[in-house]
């Protein structure tokens, strides 16, 4: 997920448990309001919490599997759409067919690298 402009979209709080570090690259980084990306020492067993709205990517990894357990808080009822609902409340019509399109039309995100 190399994409500078990624964010959580939906949730309101993220949580990431960084489960194994027997890998190299893979570094977590912030999109910080001078443009420049932070990069925040992440180990194995360490907790990184912010707000699901921040810009936020993982860079590279250039050897090994990056392993991390992710949790976001959300506000509102259940979703059980096929997707990352940003309705809170009500009736959702996206279909996973609107799913594949979204890929055909769009294979890759701005900024992927």
């Amino acid at each position: 997920m190399v994409h500078t402009k990624h964010y959580d979209g939906g949730s309101l709080v993220t949580f990431d448990i960084l489960l194994k570090d027997d890998f190299l690259g893979g570094a977590f980084a912030t999109l910080e309001e001078n443009n420049a990306m932070k990069i925040h020492d992440f180990n194995k067993g360490d907790l990184v919490i912010f707000i699901s709205h921040k810009y936020h990517t993982v860079q590279k990894i250039s050897k090994g599997q990056r392993a991390t357990f992710i949790l976001e808080l959300w506000e509102g009822e259940e979703r059980k759409c096929p997707h990352r609902c940003t309705l809170m409340h009500g009736s959702c019509d996206f279909s996973k067919s609107d799913i594949l399109m979204e890929k055909m039309i769009a294979p890759g995100m701005p900024g992927d690298e």
